[in-house]
């Protein structure tokens, strides 16, 4: 039986996987080699002792070693899907609990966590309008007002010898 077990959840792990490697070709991303092994590492030594301890579906996922396994590997293949680096990853360790919390504290799931990873992006993106300096074109320069006005009134001078302008 658990000979079977093992097959059926390599036969499982292999299909997901065929089904990521479809669409990361798709993509131009394969998530298998090295980077694969990189994002397991990330998965299983940082990610999931971290987030076993105050949430229960992955303590729950962390007791059972077939369904630890899955976990990994799906985690992983967000992670590389995603293209998150170690300081969103840090950033959304920091602040899940926050996100979970303004959802009304639902089970921990990746969508959760790839908004707590991407937080700082989406604050900045909203601040960044409040921090982006003036653009020249908008601010007044006294000096230039006054030699357009300059200009101008040398240009109507021309005209008005021409007898083009009254």
């Amino acid at each position: 039986m658990d000979r079977l077990t093992e097959q059926a959840r390599r036969a499982n792990a292999a299909g997901r996987l065929e089904v990521l490697n479809r669409e990361a070709d798709a993509r131009g991303r394969r998530a298998d080699g090295p980077a694969l092994q990189s994002a397991l590492r990330l998965v299983e030594e940082r990610i999931l002792p971290a987030l076993a301890g105050p949430y229960p579906n992955v303590l729950r996922a962390v007791q059972d070693p077939e369904i630890a396994d899955l976990w990994i590997q799906g985690w992983a293949a967000q992670v590389l899907a995603n293209r998150l680096t170690p300081a969103e990853i840090d950033t959304g360790l920091a602040g899940v609990a926050s996100v979970l919390q303004a959802h009304g504290s639902p089970p921990l799931s990746f969508a959760h966590f790839l908004e707590a990873c991407r937080q700082d992006a989406q604050k900045m993106g909203r601040d960044l309008e409040a921090h982006r300096p003036c653009p020249p074109a908008l601010c007044r320069d006294l000096r230039q007002d006054r030699q357009w006005c300059a200009a101008r009134d040398e240009a109507l001078a021309k005209l008005r010898k021409l007898g083009w302008v009254r």
